[in-house]
């Protein structure tokens, strides 16, 4: 499976190549005014960073069966997502927030014109958030500060 990167007119340096956005799409409607941009193929290591990252942000726990594919973490996420939307909608907009997601995308996956359920459209956006994350701290990892005596808080 290949990332893409897509970037939607109105966000901003939609021309200059930042603003960038990892997302798939179910339909080639949705396409319309979306510019894409391959950047490669997922690897296994990819789906791992990425499971580590929502396993974290959403306090979710691996079963007896362990996660193997994309599909199960989506289906993993969206039973979660299903949960918080029940019961602490609060907290799941704190961490949409938190992850960067886009608004417009949240309400669109929230409003009736989707046509996944509001769960599964969530699960969506925040998987593909969590790739460009953890895609973005693969290939651009910071060096270890060294020479820092003397700055103790």
């Amino acid at each position: 499976m290949a990332l893409i990167l897509v970037g939607f007119p109105e966000d901003k340096g939609f021309e200059d190549n930042r603003g960038w956005s990892l997302a798939s799409f179910p339909n080639r409607a949705t396409l319309q005014g979306v510019k894409i941009k391959m950047i490669g193929m997922a690897t296994p290591e990819d789906l791992q960073g990425t499971k580590e990252l929502i396993l974290r942000d959403f306090e979710l726990q691996e079963g007896d069966e362990p996660i193997a594919t994309e599909e199960d973490l989506l289906r993993l996420l969206a039973d979660q997502i299903a949960g918080m939307i029940e019961y602490n909608l609060e907290v799941l907009l704190s961490n949409l927030y938190r992850l960067d997601v886009q608004e417009a995308k949240v309400n669109y996956a929230l409003s009736p014109h989707c046509p996944e359920p509001a769960n599964v459209a969530l699960a969506r956006l925040v998987l593909e958030r969590q790739k460009q994350r953890a895609y973005t701290k693969k290939h651009f990892q910071q060096p270890d500060l060294e020479d820092l005596d003397g700055l103790e808080l």
